[in-house]
This record gives structure tokens, sequence and C-alpha cells, in this order.
């Protein structure tokens, strides 16, 4: 059985994405800042290190210089292996390539919500792979259970 701040660990990237779903439906500034400070306040530093890369869409530390290199093709590939139909994916009246893989893949719940230290180790493996047809296995996608 899982205690509440292991659920409340588990639940931070989850948290994340929804605060992303808010910020984009938010036009001021002052709210935006007032909803990303009452997220941080909810996280350690580590992990607020984490969030805020992915606030702006970074992976990595810049200093780093680490890069997914994941292409449409990667992202086509994890979503059939996931079950999902990309050949099906229609892109009439779509905005983006992520509301097109949202359409391509089935209903489902996820098994366990992640954590942002385990979205941070996901991302470095992809980067650690090489090599055409390296992306998956080397975060050992093993299609969905």
């Amino acid at each position: 059985m899982q205690t509440d701040s292991e659920n409340w660990a588990k639940a931070q990237f989850a948290d994340l994405s929804a605060l992303g779903e808010r910020l984009a439906a938010t036009a001021s500034r002052l709210e935006r800042t007032r909803l990303i400070a009452e997220y941080f306040r909810q996280l350690s530093p580590a992990d607020v290190e984490v969030a805020a890369r992915l606030l702006l869409g970074r992976p990595f530390p810049e200093a780093q210089g680490r890069k997914l290199s994941l292409g449409g093709r990667a992202v086509w590939e994890a979503v059939e292996a996931a079950g999902g139909t990309p050949a099906t994916a229609d892109w009439a009246g779509v905005r983006d390539f992520g509301e097109l893989v949202h359409h391509a893949m089935p209903s489902a719940t996820v098994a366990h919500p992640l954590s942002l230290a385990e979205v941070d180790a996901a991302f470095a493996a992809i980067a650690a792979t090489a090599g055409s047809g390296s992306r998956l296995p080397g975060v050992g996608w093993s299609g969905p259970d």
C-alpha cells in the first residue's frame, strides 16, 4: 500500500500536465505566475528544477547539451506500440501534432501516474540511445500492458 507522500510524488507529472492546461487557458501573466508559484510550492527543489525545464520545453539542463532527437516517426511508432492507430489519424480539425496523437490513441487509464523523476529518467534514456530505430528499445518500451 502506498503512503500519501508516495501517492503525491507519483501525481507530480499529472499535476504538471494539469498546470499546462490551466496556463494555456489563462491570458493573465499575473495569474500564470500565481499558478506556477502555487505548483512549485508543492515540490522539492530537485523537482522544481525538472518542472521548470519542462515548462520551458527543455528536457535537460542547457549546459549539458543533450537533446532528445525525436522526430514524428518515432512518436508515431510509439503511438502504434501503445495500441494507437496512427493510420486512422486525420489532420482535419486538429490544431497541432499533440492533438493528432491524442485522437490516434485508444481510451485508457494510466497504469500508474508518473513522477517528475521518472519523466526525467525516461528523457535521459531516450537521449542516451543512438542510431536508426533505437529510440523505443532504448527506453525499455515493451508496448501496452
